[in-house]
């Protein structure tokens, strides 16, 4: 079943992919992600790209989180994790604001007053 095409031994990256992804969905996410999900759906494709369009949608956004997170670290300096973990979960709208917003930034309090004023 997830042996490679020329059937040896090896499984092929692809394969060794979509076993993780249907045994382990929310480890699988998270490290193809680079983020921890709260939750996972996974998506039954017939390998016609189903999936594939909402890993799409995923990718720039956990790119825009982690770029946001550094961006705050560097203004700030070390940030707690509980606030980072804050940072992670907001919608997309949201993280767009906050990009803007700590160009304004002074000092952590201002991160905190901003996570409050949203939620």
């Amino acid at each position: 079943m997830y042996w490679s095409e020329d059937r040896s031994n090896k499984l092929s990256y692809d394969n060794v992919c979509k076993y993780l992804a249907e045994q382990y969905p929310v480890a699988f996410a998270d490290w193809l992600l680079a983020i921890e999900s709260q939750e996972v759906e996974v998506l039954k494709t017939d390998g016609a790209g189903g999936g594939a369009a909402w890993l799409d949608q995923q990718q720039p956004r956990a790119g825009e989180v982690n770029l946001i997170i550094r961006q705050l670290k560097r203004r700030l300096g070390e940030v707690e994790p509980v606030l980072i973990e804050r940072v992670r979960r907001l919608p997309i709208v949201q993280l767009e604001a906050l990009a803007e917003a700590l160009l304004d930034f002074a000092d952590m309090a201002d991160l905190v007053g901003w996570l409050e004023q949203v939620q």
